[in-house]
């Protein structure tokens, strides 16, 4: 069973994510206990990965959409936007973007695995938690904003044809647009800030657990 995500259109590009219930029960608490100190890191990796595979299938239908298309509009005889040195650029643009997005997720995937690391070794304090944390929040703000304006690039390689509903085209940005919608990115750059004025962690629900008083 593959949990609803309010608002995404289709799945292309989008991370599927398994919630079968062999996750249930012990094997899930134990999943979760082990992955509370960096639970916001964890679930922000996800969310820009899945970002990172939006822009490489923007790239992957505008290089298609490009390399079969051809051009009679406007023009004596026929052509064919593949040879259009402005197209060139586009499409070189989307797989900038495409490679940044996933270079991004890639780095953050990294972290995370030299924070599980260091925990094992016993390495690991409150300030290695909230560092990830900010890193997270760091990958998410780029991420967020090249994934967009790649499903909003993708449409410069054709005309109107390039809008046609059997495409669907559009499906990126919103897809994009619902994981920015989903995750406050506005309230993650003003505790990036603050944490590198002021050494403030952020106080979000899924941050750095801490210690509670036991009554004797």
């Amino acid at each position: 069973m593959r949990p609803a995500l309010m608002g995404v259109r289709g799945v292309a590009g989008v991370l599927g994510v398994c919630s079968s219930r062999t996750l249930c029960g012990s094997y899930r608490l134990r999943c979760m206990y082990a992955l509370r100190p960096f639970l916001s890191s964890y679930y922000q990796a996800l969310h820009v990965a899945n970002l990172a595979g939006i822009s490489r299938a923007a790239l992957r239908d505008a290089v298609a959409f490009t390399q079969a298309k051809t051009r009679t509009f406007g023009i004596p005889g026929e052509s064919s936007p593949r040879d259009n040195p402005l197209v060139h650029r586009v499409v070189g643009r989307l797989a900038s973007l495409a490679y940044s997005t996933q270079s991004i997720s890639a780095s953050l995937a990294r972290a995370i695995d030299e924070v599980c690391v260091a925990r094992q070794e016993a390495r690991t304090t409150e300030e290695t938690y909230i560092r990830l944390d900010i890193q997270a929040f760091q990958a998410q703000q780029i991420a967020i904003e090249q994934t967009l304006h790649a499903a909003t690039l993708l449409f410069e390689v054709g005309g109107a044809s390039a809008t046609s509903e059997t495409r669907r085209f559009d499906r990126y940005w919103r897809n994009a647009r619902v994981l920015a919608s989903h995750n406050p990115a506005i309230i993650r750059e003003a505790a990036i800030g603050d944490f590198y004025l002021n050494g403030n962690a952020h106080s979000e629900r899924f941050g750095v657990a801490r210690p509670t008083a036991v009554a004797a």
